[in-house]
């Protein structure tokens, strides 16, 4: 009877991943077509603090970009960072289309994605995380995708830096942010996205500008390109997954325990803030999901639940979540994460329940500054 409990608590979950799942069927990427000459022009934006080596490797990839340089142009905002913006211009001066700005202080990412989006010089922008890494196509993968759809927002592909040789801690948050990405992708792939990460995300500025005051409203100071993705779906605007492979972005993980939970409270602090009910649903779904499981393992340890029963609640969830995940990692060819996958489901309920609270009654540190995740909104 108690382990019919956990199963039914545990059911709004499957079901919420078995419809998303239906979603990526035919997931997979497109091809890109050479032959195609460019047409349309750029603003690259990327907010900074203080990745100098990472800052240097992304503009070093966007200055080489085989697409023609008056065809697009790079604007930069160093927040809070003078020091480093000025070291930066002297190495990338004779470079016409960087454009650097700066403030002396931290006004954090909200404000200098702000300044920059009323700098640009075009419609279309593309956002970057400064220490994002891209191909040398990646523009022109962008330029086919705006022009075969003509979409207000592409939500692209972000790829975990991972490799088989990484321990298994970087493999846990890889499926982790994986996972995250699955659900972002099964939304937008039925018209219904509200979900993006910022290190790639491409929107025209005229989109932005009809929803900007909806999100000027929003006090959370993460979360701008979930914020903007949620505003332009319910604005009915053209939201679609860039698939092609030469726009992924390939973006760092973690590098501790400690460093994975502040971003994992921090994503989580800004559900509070969600103009969409269905995702707001699926957080509160996912960790009643996994406080199901954590509760089932206390039971069982305490003799009043059977070895068999948690086993099979286990198991329940974790069939559906490979199956989920299964597709996302073919798709970016991490195949060897799949024996790390038994694992990471044993942890995940303990590091989710807990991330889940944190980012309710806690607090968290990002890029130098602190924020409280109980603060009325």
């Amino acid at each position: 009877m108690i382990a019919l409990v956990f199963f039914i608590l545990l059911l709004p979950y499957l079901i919420q991943i078995i419809g998303l799942n239906s979603n990526l069927k035919n997931l997979s990427f497109s091809e890109l077509q050479h032959e195609l000459k460019p047409l349309n022009k750029f603003s690259i934006i990327i907010p900074v603090v203080d990745e100098e080596f990472e800052i240097e490797m992304l503009l070093t990839s966007l200055i080489h970009q085989f697409y023609p340089k008056d065809y697009y142009e790079i604007l930069l905002y160093f927040d809070g960072n003078l020091t480093l913006k000025s070291t930066i211009e002297n190495k990338f001066k004779e470079n016409e289309n960087i454009t650097f700005l700066g403030g002396e202080s931290q006004n954090g990412k909200k404000k200098a994605l702000q300044k920059l989006i009323s700098n640009v010089k075009y419609n279309n922008i593309i956002q970057l995380d400064a220490d994002a890494a891209i191909g040398k196509e990646f523009i022109k993968g962008y330029d086919q995708v705006f022009r075969t759809q003509l979409p207000d927002c592409i939500i692209g592909p972000v790829k975990p830096n991972i490799e088989a040789s990484d321990i298994f801690m970087l493999k846990f948050f890889a499926l982790d942010f994986l996972s995250l990405q699955s659900v972002q992708i099964g939304y937008c792939l039925t018209n219904k996205a509200n979900m993006a990460n910022g290190t790639n995300i491409f929107f025209t500025k005229s989109a932005f500008e009809e929803v900007e005051s909806e999100i000027e409203k929003i006090t959370s100071p993460s979360g701008d390109d979930t914020f903007l993705v949620q505003a332009f779906l319910q604005k009915s605007k053209k939201i679609v997954f860039g698939s092609l492979e030469e726009i992924i972005v390939l973006t760092p993980l973690p590098n501790s325990w400690e460093n994975f939970l502040e971003q994992r409270i921090r994503w989580g602090s800004k559900t509070k803030n969600y103009l969409t009910q269905s995702l707001k649903i699926l957080a509160i779904t996912t960790t009643l999901a996994s406080l199901s499981l954590l509760m089932a393992f206390l039971f069982t340890l305490f003799g009043k639940l059977l070895l068999a029963e948690l086993v099979i609640l286990f198991f329940a969830k974790a069939l559906i979540d490979y199956i989920f995940l299964k597709k996302i990692i073919n798709l970016f060819q991490l195949n060897f994460l799949k024996s790390n996958f038994i694992a990471s489901t044993l942890i995940y309920p303990f590091y989710l329940v807990f991330a889940a609270y944190k980012a309710n009654f806690g607090s968290y540190q990002w890029k130098n500054i602190s924020y409280s995740t109980n603060k009325k909104s």
